[in-house]
Parts: C-alpha cells; structure tokens; sequence
C-alpha cells in the first residue's frame, strides 16, 4: 500500500492482481512495491481505493488484494513465512449500474487502443 496523489481516487494506492475468472491465472496489476506504507485499519473502519480501467481486461476477471493482520506478523506459519490473506472481488458479479458502466468503459479503451 502507497499513499494516493490525489484523494478523488481513495485514501490509498493498494498492490493487487488481476486475475483470469477460469483459471485464477495472473493477468497484470500492481503486485509490488518499492517503499511500502502501512494502514493499520482498527474494528469497523475501512479505506477506499481506485483501480486503473487499463489493468482490466474484461468483466470476468477477479481482483486479488493481499493483506495481513497485525496480530499474526510476528507469527510464524510451518515454514517460516508471515501468514498473509487475500480478498478476491469478482468483477461480473458488481451490482448492474457498476457492471455497465465498467463494461462500456472497457469497450472505450479498447477503441482508442484500436486508433493508436
């Protein structure tokens, strides 16, 4: 997580991948990061954060966006690794204003990429 130029687009830049809806393969998206900041997030509280229309190739794709509990940072799994846990948003199943409106945006993008 990065913080954000600009608050119209949320209270943070979060790293998270796209995702092929059949085979859960990586597509692309914001994986990693140099400086990395942390938001500790308390019972009850939440951010928002905006994911660029050029990271989404279609509607049936999923989002991925990792995370960790503060508690379980200094917990250690089986193999010595942090626990860490991920989210996975569906795109296809946003309500339907959302869909449509994120549906003809692809279809914009993929016509100016056409032009260029």
């Amino acid at each position: 997580m990065s913080g954000v130029g600009d608050k119209r687009f949320g209270d943070a830049s979060l790293y998270y991948k796209v995702l092929d809806a059949d085979t859960k393969g990586y597509l692309q998206g914001s994986q990693t990061c140099l400086v990395c900041s942390r938001n500790i997030l308390k019972p009850n509280e939440s951010l928002t954060f905006s994911i660029g229309i050029g990271n989404i190739v279609s509607t049936s794709v999923f989002i991925s966006i990792e995370y960790k509990f503060e508690w379980a940072e200094d917990v250690l799994s089986y193999n010595g690794s942090n626990s860490f846990h991920s989210a996975r948003i569906s795109l296809s199943e946003l309500p339907p204003d959302a869909l449509s409106r994120l549906k003809t945006a692809i279809e914009e993008l993929e016509k100016r990429r056409y032009k260029l």
